[in-house]
């Protein structure tokens, strides 16, 4: 087959029919696109069409909820869900200065790759969420105190100087 470069446009309408959950044969047709690069080009960079069905479904079922809510209801549900995303923002935009700061940091023994790896996983964890079984571990740890818990949460809010 010929070696054809596809515009960043091109893929970035791919990604999109991707995403809202057409198939890659269906997106193929449309745009003109091998099958073969939009398999690679839109899987790496957007979700999976089972991951988006879940999306979709996971929206569907919160909608419903919704409507089922008096006017009332509804404003205090979405300002406290406006407060939690703006939260979780924070928390990620914090994590990720910690990353540069601490990739910036010299690294000369073991124990400063050591943080420098922690602080990293962390703010992953904190952008990312915490992988299933990770959490599962976390959730089942009975040996993690409050004064522990809260050490850790001042590691991951602030920034060592």
């Amino acid at each position: 087959m010929a070696n054809i470069k596809y515009t960043g446009e091109q893929i970035e309408e791919a990604q999109a029919l991707r995403d809202a959950g057409k198939t890659l044969k269906d997106i193929s047709w449309e745009t003109g696109i091998e099958l073969s690069v939009l398999s690679r080009r839109t899987t790496a960079n957007g979700k999976s069409k089972k991951q988006m069905q879940m999306q979709i479904a996971d929206e569907v079922r919160v909608a419903k909820a919704k409507a089922n809510l008096t006017d009332v209801e509804r404003q205090v549900v979405d300002q406290a869900v406006s407060k939690q995303v703006r939260d979780l923002e924070y928390l990620q935009s914090v994590a990720i200065k910690n990353v540069k700061k601490a990739m910036k940091a010299d690294a000369v023994t073991q124990d400063d790759y050591y943080k420098r790896a922690g602080t990293i996983g962390r703010a992953r964890e904190t952008v990312e969420g915490k992988a299933p079984l990770a959490a599962v571990q976390v959730n089942l740890s009975n040996q993690i105190d409050a004064e522990h818990a809260r050490r850790l949460a001042a590691e991951i809010l602030v920034p060592k100087q």
